[in-house]
């Protein structure tokens, strides 16, 4: 009865580990290195190379695996300066070609957390292009950006921004963390 009573705690410890870090949130540790140079990057974060790959926008390292949000896989990645490889931001992204729920609901849960962390959203009340206007992705004008900004109040002065660009054919949510002072 005992050994019965261990393998169903063991396996309930399993599943509700493997639930809690599918619902892990949004990771913005990488502030903690802004100014660290893309060589040290590595070491300071615990990553290999192999785990970076440059992208085609000058200055942005996109993680090769993807990160796990809600069920969704997000492309995690970094922001470095053009002219002296210095951190400076990064976050997350997601594309998709259709206007689903599952989109629309990702856009929800990333705007809940961002509020839920760091309070109310520090984006213009009149903007027409606010995230929050919207009810729908029936809503959105298409070649249309709406945005959502909340300020982190920490040592680099960061800024994290809720993008979604809605064209003809494509989705896009970003959640970017930028800092306005280098260490």
């Amino acid at each position: 009865m005992k050994k019965i009573i261990t393998a169903l705690l063991i396996t309930l410890s399993i599943l509700i580990t493997g639930c809690s870090n599918e619902k892990s949130g949004l990771d913005f540790s990488f502030s903690e290195h802004i100014g660290t140079k893309l060589a040290d990057i590595y070491e300071v974060l615990d990553i290999s190379q192999d785990e970076l790959t440059e992208d085609t926008s000058p200055g942005m390292f996109c993680f090769n695996a993807p990160v796990s949000y809600n069920g969704t896989d997000l492309t995690k990645y970094l922001l470095f300066t053009v002219a002296d490889d210095a951190l400076y931001g990064g976050g997350y992204f997601y594309i998709t070609d259709s206007k689903s729920d599952d989109a629309w609901n990702l856009l929800q849960n990333i705007k809940n957390e961002l509020t839920e962390r760091y309070g109310e959203a520090t984006t213009y009340p009149g903007l027409s292009n606010r995230i929050s206007t919207l009810e729908s992705f029936d809503d959105c004008k298409t070649s249309a950006e709406y945005t959502e900004s909340w300020s982190t109040a920490d040592d680099n002065k960061g800024e994290i921004k809720l993008t979604l660009m809605v064209l003809e054919q494509r989705l896009s949510i970003q959640v970017q963390y930028t800092a306005s002072n280098l260490k």
